[in-house]
């Protein structure tokens, strides 16, 4: 029928100094979230991750792009980690 489902998924990640069970917990959620998706939707992510990837691409080439800024920092490591996952 040529109809494509999009889904907005808006979030605000625990902050930097949250303890990582917090996060953990917030990682699994989203997760989960994402996982009842259909994978043929379409998914559109956005909100505040309080992360920082920095600029050191090394080993995430294929989710970074080429404009970091700074120097990574433990919910940059979790983004990044969940991207890759994802796809």
């Amino acid at each position: 029928d040529g109809t494509i489902k999009t889904h907005i998924v808006s979030i605000y990640a625990p902050t930097e100094t949250s303890p990582d069970p917090k996060k953990d917990d917030f990682y699994n959620q989203l997760q989960h979230a994402l996982d009842t998706i259909p994978q043929t939707d379409v998914i559109i992510l956005a909100g505040d991750f309080n992360a920082h990837i920095g600029m050191d691409r090394n080993g995430w080439e294929t989710i970074m792009g080429n404009f970091g800024h700074g120097n990574i920092n433990d919910n940059g490591l979790r983004l990044l980690s969940f991207a890759t996952v994802n796809n």
